[in-house]
């Protein structure tokens, strides 16, 4: 398994050689032998990117887009998501 991880501005000052800035996850490949070998925002578009997994096993490598949904976009779709739940669950008890 791999880890991507990115430098974490804590304090907001824009600043990441501060001490006590921090690394945080960005994203997790769960395959055995993954390897991420690329990454590549969108300069035209925040929520958009590249990135690219090598899988020395299989030779099977790829590059997948990665697109984030804004949130207030986000929220009515979770909304959502959880009534369905709540449904599954109340149906599961009767």
């Amino acid at each position: 398994m791999a880890d991507i991880w990115f430098a974490k501005d804590t304090n907001h000052d824009g600043d990441l050689n501060d001490a006590g800035e921090g690394l945080a996850l960005w994203a997790s490949m769960n395959t055995n032998g993954a390897e991420p070998t690329g990454l590549y925002f969108d300069p035209f578009n925040p929520n958009r990117a590249w990135l690219n997994i090598q899988h020395p096993a299989s030779g099977n490598d790829v590059m997948v887009e990665l697109t984030a949904v804004p949130l207030p976009a986000a929220l009515p779709l979770s909304l959502s998501a959880l009534a369905a739940l709540g449904l599954v669950a109340r149906r599961r008890t009767a």
